[in-house]
């Protein structure tokens, strides 16, 4: 009887034929797949969601460090007056409209304080010939409790 598989070189047997693919196998894995890919998708969408709430926040907390840190009096005012800067174009970013905001309202921020010492220095005095010390008329407390110590010394 003829072999119903010959070998095309001419050995013994060919090998039996692949089998068909199993379609089924393949729309199923296809299917769980896509479904995959949806719920991947909308993770990147929700991530990229909470990655801009993050950004916005931390825009927020600098733009209020700034503020802080520029003596800002009033600092939601001079917040929603720095926005309808940037808004009508007026400023190009934060940092642009803040130092304009302070060459032209600068009654909004606190002036720098003029070096002052503590305590002005005053020497102590003492009354007449007694050598006993009198009230400074500094006015502090500090003077005030020197004098009572000794009065009661």
């Amino acid at each position: 009887m003829p072999d119903p598989n010959p070998d095309p070189i001419g050995g013994e047997t060919a090998s039996p034929p692949p089998p068909k693919p199993d379609l089924e196998h393949w729309r199923k894995r296809a299917s769980d797949a896509e479904g995959r890919i949806s719920e991947l998708s909308s993770q990147l969408e929700k991530t990229e969601r909470e990655l801009a709430s993050h950004k916005s926040r931390l825009e927020d907390s600098q733009r209020a460090s700034e503020l802080a840190t520029s003596g800002a009096i009033d600092a939601q005012v001079i917040g929603s007056l720095i926005e309808s800067m940037i808004r009508s174009k007026q400023a190009a970013d934060f940092k642009t409209a803040l130092a304009e905001l302070r060459k032209s309202k600068p009654f909004l921020f606190r002036q720098p304080a003029a070096l002052m010492p503590a305590s002005p220095i005053v020497p102590e005095r003492t009354s007449g010939f007694t050598g006993q010390p009198t009230p400074s008329p500094r006015g502090d407390r500090r003077s005030l409790l020197d004098y009572l110590r000794s009065k009661r010394n």
